[in-house]
């Protein structure tokens, strides 16, 4: 159930004031209300401080878009409420925190359509509150104050009462039933509003209380004279179509006709010299189609008074604005007017609009001249910032080229310490082959020697001791040799180990760094030495592709040129046979952000698994390659789904076709939005409606980790269905919002269905029945689940041919044969289904199914 009363507040470049205005609404007496604030498209700070209000109060509701004026923006708000009661507060000015509980309580009371309460001006430079006759309705007699009244009641004052929608408390039901809305892109549009508000009012009253504070202030839509006034002419004739509209114009011509003419003659003694000549050939103009009825013109010549008739026939008559000032002197004053005088001044009014054309173009190319300037000085400061850019750039380059020399010196002296050693090191090993040889050549001679001296051994024992003795000692000398040796040989051996791998490695970062020098010379500074930080994408774009090239370009260029940048396009190509493949890697040569994967499997969901297994993104979003995004779809899909931390966002779909567009009906949310408006829910929340949300994956978008786990069955035509179920029944944070980001395209072969495998419908069904089972809550859906599969398989298999009814009845049979008959009799099946169950069960054959359909 909606809040009692929808207030609507249209806000434009108002930071100056706005915060009085809300604080007056946010803190009323009443509080059963919804506070609608509709941005439009303001360049101040007003929509940072709405969306600060909007955290504070949840009965705020703040919706933003481009400029569009008063009119449409309120309309926009009126399209949006729900209360049971409307009333409209301007965001420069306040109401009194009692107004909404006075305006309830009495319109409660008397059962009212409408009830209007006077106002109060604010003088915003002199800081001075004060009254006027418009706002207080001083004509309306004092018998309708606090009575109920209808338009029949006040004829004869009913055109002099305020027509602002600011100072009425509007039933909303009465504006939707006699569809009023303001009139979009003019000034001056409470004015048919408040006339078909009051005709279409049955109950109206009027409440002597100054509930409404209004701004009187520079920057007011009312406050200076300009072309803007030029709309009355059409606001009159909306007048006139409001009673039209309503079947009121015969009844009150004689008022509405002198009102017309004595509001348009009016204005022209109000508006500027300087517009009033466009303002009569508005008047010539109007007046014109009016003469050209002549049955109205002759009754509206019987009805109008005097000088309203004198005003009317003098724009007709006249042929220039000149004659018409003229004429009006005439009535005005009685005056002769000298025919030469007159002459002269027609020259003189010439020779001004040829001076004020002259003057225009002088301006046009002031405005030329100074554009152009403009242009020249923008592009200076560019080339300016690039010219410091390239010198920083320059510097940086300088400074790496400084420290590679200082790498290479020291490569140099590393390389000269290691030839030193390795010198050192070679001296050393060619003096210890030295003594090696030696010591062979010894140990040869003293073998010699032992032979010689054998042959006299005892002669010479004293001398073979004495060599025994020497002959062990120069074997410890020998020994003690060798093992010096062969440890320095394995220290050599260790540092020609480590200097080589040193060496090879500061080779390797030598080498590197050279390439890397020259390989950014020569984008002469651009990227050089930097590492830069890879940002993972915000959303990643999944696109199955297999013979596309009928629509796949379309299908890019809405991906490409999103207004959101942080993206991946992965376009996973399923083994088309067409140029797909080649618009794929064209497009690729164009923008980085395209990534091309292969898959063989001719398969769109096995395409989609390899997708998301690839994916970067924060978010993940599928498109058909067929179809094409709304430019704006990432950007704002991503700033509702990443503000309120989702795990699925759905939006709506459009079909298009080669006739027009229309909606989708199986990707409708009007039930689930209409519910949960603005509001995060789980599959729990939804009960029974959980049934109507639409199962396409194009028609969502996720957050990556949610779907860490779940992907698309590969072997079904219909794997979007448990998809789906798996990721609404997993959600913990769900939110739908009612805008078309995506369409689908049909093209001439719109109605053309292809035909579902059977076997792929059936095993949808059970397949759902396990994912509530997994999800432990098939007991609580049972009934419902059931009362679909069968209205489901009713209405697939319904729509085969009769030889695929015969081929699959029996998988049919077998089916409804493992339900209970007991259990369904308790399902609420619609009387069609209930049948088709019953005869499907009875039945042996598809003949006798067919005979017991249709006898």
């Amino acid at each position: 159930m909606g809040p009692s009363v929808s207030v609507i507040v249209p806000v434009y470049n108002v930071e100056d004031y706005l915060c009085e205005c809300l604080d007056s609404i946010c803190n009323q007496t009443f509080k059963d209300i919804e506070i609608i604030c509709v941005n439009d498209g303001s360049t101040d700070g007003s929509l940072e401080i709405l969306l600060e209000y909007e955290k504070r109060d949840n009965r705020i509701k703040v919706f933003s878009r481009k400029n569009a004026g008063l009119g449409a923006t309120r309309n926009f708000g009126l399209g949006l409420a729900t209360g049971e009661y409307v009333l409209f507060v301007d965001s420069d000015d306040w109401i009194e925190l009692e107004a909404i509980e006075v305006l309830y309580n009495k319109s409660k009371s008397l059962d009212l359509d409408l009830l209007i309460f006077l106002v109060k001006n604010f003088d915003d430079e002199k800081k001075i509150f004060y009254e006027d006759n418009y706002y207080n309705n001083v004509h309306v007699p004092d018998s309708c104050f606090d009575n109920v009244f209808n338009h029949d009641d006040i004829s004869e004052v009913l055109l002099t009462m305020a027509t602002v929608a600011y100072n009425k408390f509007f039933r909303r039901s009465v504006l939707e039933r006699n569809h009023i809305r303001f009139p979009e892109g003019i000034f001056f549009e409470d004015n048919p509003f408040h006339y078909e508000a009051l005709l279409c009012s049955k109950r109206i009253s009027i409440i002597r209380k100054h509930l409404l504070l209004r701004r009187r202030h520079g920057n007011s839509i009312t406050a200076s004279n300009d072309e803007k006034f030029l709309d009355v002419v059409e606001i009159s004739n909306l007048i006139w179509e409001a009673f039209r509209k309503h079947n009121q114009f015969d009844e009150h011509f004689l008022k509405v006709s002198n009102y017309k003419i004595f509001y348009l003659k009016r204005w022209h003694g109000l508006i500027n010299q300087s517009i009033k000549e466009r303002y009569w050939e508005l008047l010539r103009d109007d007046f014109i189609k009016i003469s050209h009825d002549e049955n109205l013109n002759n009754k509206l010549l019987e009805n109008l008074y005097p000088k309203n008739k004198n005003f009317y026939l003098n724009v007709l008559k006249s042929k220039s604005y000149l004659e018409f000032e003229h004429l009006l002197l005439k009535d005005d004053f009685g005056l002769f007017v000298d025919k030469k005088l007159y002459q002269k001044r027609k020259i003189l009014d010439d020779k001004k609009k040829e001076l004020k054309k002259l003057e225009e173009e002088i301006n046009d190319k002031i405005i030329e001249f100074n554009s152009i300037k403009k242009q020249f000085e923008s592009d200076k400061k560019v080339l300016e910032e690039e010219k410091l850019s390239l010198e920083d750039k320059q510097k940086s380059l300088d400074e790496k080229y400084v420290e590679l020399n200082k790498v290479k010196e020291e490569l140099v002296s590393d390389k000269k310490a290691f030839e030193a050693d390795r010198l050192s090191l070679d001296d050393r090993k060619k003096s210890l082959d030295v003594e090696y040889v030696e010591f062979d050549r010894i140990k040869a001679q003293f073998a010699t020697d032992r032979n010689v001296f054998e042959a006299d051994k005892r002669s010479l024992e004293d001398k073979e001791r004495i060599l025994d003795e020497k002959y062990a000692e120069f074997n410890k000398y020998v020994e003690s040799k060798e093992n010096e040796f062969n440890n320095q040989q394995k220290e050599f051996e260790q540092r020609c180990l480590a200097f080589e791998e040193e060496y090879s490695n500061k080779k390797l970062y030598l080498e590197s760094l050279e390439k890397e020098l020259n390989n950014n010379s020569s984008k002469f500074g651009l990227n050089l030495f930097s590492k830069f930080k890879y940002n993972a994408p915000k959303i990643s774009i999944i696109i199955p592709v297999f013979n596309s090239t009928n629509h796949i370009k379309q299908c890019l260029e809405s991906a490409i040129n999103q207004t959101l940048h942080e993206i991946e396009i992965i376009c996973v190509d399923c083994g088309s046979t067409d140029d797909s493949l080649e618009i794929l890697k064209n497009y690729k040569n164009q923008d980085n952000r395209l990534k091309i994967f292969s898959d063989k499997s001719f398969n769109i969901f096995s395409a989609r698994n390899k997708g998301l297994n690839k994916s970067n993104g924060e978010f993940i979003m599928f498109l058909n390659p067929d179809d094409c995004l709304d430019l704006n779809a990432c950007e704002s899909l991503y700033e509702l789904v990443k503000g309120r931390d989702l795990d699925i966002l759905l939006f709506l779909m459009k079909i298009n076709s080669d006739i027009n567009q229309e909606e989708n009906a199986n990707s409708s949310l009007i039930g689930i939005s209409n519910k949960f408006k603005n509001e995060i829910f789980q599959y729990a929340d939804l009960n029974e409606d959980i049934f109507d949300l639409p199962v396409d994956a194009c028609q969502k978008i996720y957050k990556k980790d949610f779907l860490k786990n779940i992907r698309f069955i590969e072997d079904n035509s219909l794997a979007d269905i448990p998809f789906h179920w798996e990721t609404i029944l997993s959600a913990k944070k769900a939110f739908c919002i009612e805008k078309y980001y995506y369409i689908k395209n049909y093209g001439q072969f719109k109605n053309v269905k292809k035909e579902v495998p059977f076997l792929d419908v059936i095993s949808i069904s059970n397949i759902v029945f396990k994912i509530f089972e997994q999800h432990d809550i098939f007991d609580d859906y049972s009934k419902l689940l059931y009362e679909h599969k069968i209205s489901y398989l009713k209405e697939n298999y319904e729509s085969l041919s009769r030889t695929s009814k015969n081929d699959n009845w029996v998988f049919l049979h077998e089916d409804f044969l493992k339900i209970k008959t007991d259990f369904i009799n308790s399902v609420n099946l619609l009387d069609d289904d209930s049948k088709f169950y019953q005869n499907v069960v009875k039945s042996r054959s598809y003949g006798e199914l067919e005979y017991i359909q249709n006898y």
